[in-house]
C-alpha cells in the first residue's frame, strides 16, 4: 500500500514540476517588421505622388510660359505692322492733277482696270500719245504732277489655282486643366501651334488680336486652377503680371488698329475719283489678285497700303504683296483663307509709281464675295 502511495506521490510531484516550469512567451513585436514595411511603402507612394504632382505643375507652368511667349511674338509682329501703317499714313498724299480723269468700262473676267476715256481722247493737260495696252487689253494711265501721261497701262486679275491650299480647321483653345501629370513636351508644342491656328482662322488684324485675347484668357484660367496647388506665390504672381501686361498690349493694339481701319475705310469711301468695279462673286478662299502693268514699277515705292483688302466690317485683312518684275505685276496674297460667304473689298491706291515716278491717275476699288 505504501508502495502504491509512493508511486502516486511521485506521479503528482512529476506533474507539479511540469506545471511549475517557466513558460516561454511569444516574442514581443512579432508583427512589427510587417507593419514598418507597410508604412514605408505608403510613404514611398506618397513621395512618388508628390514628385509626380510637382512634375505635372512644372509642365503646366512650362506650357503657360511657352504660350505666353508665342502670344508675345505675335503681338510684336502686329506692333511692327502698326508702326509701318502709321508711318505710311503720315506721309503727304500726292495731289491729283487738274483736268478730267479718264474712265473705262469693266472687261470680262475677274479683272479691274483703269485707263483711257471711252472715246480715246486725252484728258485736259495730257499729251496726245496713246497709252499702250497690256495683254489683257485694259489700261491704267499713270501721270506726273504736271499732268503729262506716259502710257502706263495695267490690269488687276487673278492667277487661277495659285495660292497654297490652307486648312480652315483649327483646334480651339483649351480651357480645361490637364491631368496632374501635366502635358507632355509634345502636347505643349501642339498647344503652341494651336495659337497659330487660332490666328489663321481670322483674316483681319482685329480678328487675330481677339483670337489672341481668347487664348490669353484660357491661359489665365489654367493658371487659376494651379494657384490652389502651388505654394510658391511668387511663381504665380510673375505669370499673372505677364498675362496682365499682354492683355493691355492687346487692348492698345485693338484700339489702334480699329482706328486705322476706320481711317482707311473713310478715305476709301471719300475717294470719289476712285473707279468702282462690278462685284466679283464665287472667289476662292485663297485667291491671289494679280495687278498687272505694261511698264516696270519702282519697287522701292510699293507698299501694302497701296493694295488694301477690307472685310465687311471695314477691318484691314492681313495680306502681303509680291512684285513680279518679269510680268510687271504685283500679287496681293492673303496670308490665310478668306472666310467663306463673306464679302471683301480690294482697294488699289493711286500712289503707285512707275520707274519714272509717274503715279496712277485714279484709284480702283472692287468688292468680291468668297464662295
Amino acid at each position: 500500500m505504501y508502495k502504491k502511495l509512493s508511486m502516486m506521490m511521485a506521479a503528482i510531484l512529476a506533474v507539479g514540476s511540469i506545471l511549475s516550469a517557466p513558460a516561454f512567451a511569444a516574442p514581443k513585436g512579432h508583427n512589427e517588421p510587417s507593419k514598418n514595411h507597410e508604412e514605408k511603402k505608403q510613404d514611398e507612394n506618397k513621395n512618388e505622388e508628390k514628385q509626380k504632382e510637382k512634375k505635372g505643375h512644372i509642365q503646366q507652368l512650362k506650357s503657360i510660359d511657352k504660350q505666353l511667349d508665342k502670344i508675345e511674338e505675335k503681338l510684336e509682329s502686329y506692333k511692327s505692322k502698326l508702326a509701318d501703317w502709321k508711318e505710311e499714313l503720315g506721309e503727304p498724299a500726292t495731289e491729283p492733277t487738274t483736268g478730267e480723269e479718264p474712265s473705262t468700262e469693266p472687261t470680262e473676267g475677274n479683272t479691274v482696270e483703269n485707263g483711257t476715256k471711252p472715246d480715246g481722247a486725252p484728258a485736259a493737260g495730257e499729251t496726245t500719245e496713246s497709252p499702250g495696252t497690256s495683254e489683257e487689253g485694259a489700261s491704267a494711265a499713270f501721270q506726273n504732277q504736271t499732268g503729262e501721261t506716259d502710257g502706263m497701262n495695267g490690269t488687276v486679275s487673278t492667277d487661277a489655282g495659285t495660292g497654297a491650299e490652307m486648312t480652315e480647321d483649327s483646334t480651339k483653345a483649351k480651357e480645361e486643366v490637364e491631368e496632374e501629370e501635366g502635358p507632355t513636351d509634345e502636347e505643349i508644342e501642339q498647344e503652341v501651334e494651336e495659337i497659330d491656328e487660332d490666328v489663321q482662322e481670322n483674316p483681319s488684324y482685329v480678328g487675330k488680336l481677339r483670337a489672341l485675347e481668347n487664348r490669353l484668357n484660357a491661359v489665365e484660367n489654367r493658371l487659376n486652377a494651379l494657384s490652389s496647388k502651388i505654394n510658391d506665390q511668387a511663381l504665380l504672381q510673375e505669370r499673372y503680371d505677364r498675362i496682365e501686361a499682354l492683355r493691355m498690349e492687346i487692348q492698345q493694339l485693338l484700339s489702334a488698329m480699329d482706328n486705322i481701319g476706320k481711317k482707311i475705310k473713310e478715305q476709301i469711301e471719300k475717294d470719289e475719283t476712285a473707279e468702282e468695279k462690278e462685284t466679283v462673286t464665287g472667289v476662292p478662299a485663297t485667291k491671289e489678285w494679280m495687278v498687272k502693268f505694261n511698264k516696270s514699277l519702282n519697287e522701292q515705292t510699293l507698299s501694302e497700303m497701296d493694295f488694301i483688302v477690307l472685310d465687311a466690317d471695314g477691318n484691314v485683312v492681313e495680306t502681303t504683296i509680291q512684285y513680279v518684275a518679269a510680268k510687271k505685276a504685283v500679287k496681293v496674297i492673303p496670308l490665310q483663307p478668306y472666310k467663306s460667304g463673306q464679302a471683301y473689298m480690294l482697294y488699289i491706291g493711286k500712289e503707285i509709281k512707275d520707274v519714272k515716278g509717274l503715279s496712277l491717275k485714279k484709284a480702283v476699288k472692287m468688292k468680291f464675295v468668297v464662295k
